[in-house]
């Protein structure tokens, strides 16, 4: 399932039009995202996974209200098992939180920054005006 229509946009609140390498209306932070969905009773036994193209920085993914992973790499694709997390005939709901904060310090590489930067990977995180 692609979902490529984000109906809800983050606030420009914390925008970083002063700096001439980011563009103007450039999100920096936390923001959310969430999807329901059904699969259908007849794919119960099959295996269910969550695959995104790519992250911008970090991302926690949740499933019915259960977190189920974090992503830590910014920049590469990511998926995740979520069979044991899904209901198979009724309502899902997939919510992602990601964050694309240039100073995050890292969950799983205790405190470290992530291992890249403006202007090698480009921050377009967020909504343009």
């Amino acid at each position: 399932m692609n979902d490529d229509k984000f109906r809800e946009w983050v606030s420009l609140s914390n925008d970083k039009a002063q700096d001439p390498l980011v563009p103007s209306g450039t999100y920096y932070g936390r923001a959310w995202y969430r999807k329901h969905f059904t699969i259908d009773a007849a794919y119960g036994g099959r295996k269910v996974f969550l695959e995104f193209q790519g992250i911008g920085r970090v991302a926690n993914f949740y499933v019915n209200g259960q977190w189920v992973g974090l992503h830590e790499n910014g920049v590469a694709p990511c998926g995740l098992d979520i069979t044991t997390n899904v209901i198979f005939g009724g309502d899902n709901v997939i919510a992602v939180q990601v964050n694309n904060d240039e100073n995050y310090k890292t969950v799983g590489y205790n405190g470290a920054g992530l291992p890249y930067g403006q202007p090698f990977n480009p921050n377009f995180g967020g909504p343009q005006p």
